[in-house]
């Protein structure tokens, strides 16, 4: 995992937001967002390895936890976000 402060000549001055697949990162000096685009691994657990399943947990999770904001592509995904983590229910937003 990297941070902006060990990326060489990357400046968090001029910059108001980050957005990404997953920010695995805490940044409080400026807006984060992360884009969780759905649970496949959780409602069809056989079209994944258990080793991928476990990685995309933890790779949420710990999204969820760095970012200011969650974008979720439906309210379907708000649905698992809320099962999935109920403690960070009110940092998502559906597009």
């Amino acid at each position: 995992m990297v941070s902006p402060k060990q990326l060489p000549g990357f400046n968090l001055r001029w910059v108001e937001g980050l957005f990404g697949n997953s920010l695995l990162f805490k940044c409080p000096s400026v807006a984060t967002l992360s884009w969780l685009p759905d649970f496949q691994h959780m409602h069809m657990p056989e079209m994944f390895s258990e080793t991928d399943r476990v990685a995309r947990d933890t790779e949420y999770m710990q999204s969820v936890a760095s970012v200011s904001r969650v974008v979720l592509l439906s309210d379907a995904v708000k649905k698992d976000l809320k099962l999935f983590a109920p403690q960070y229910v009110g940092k998502e937003h559906s597009a």
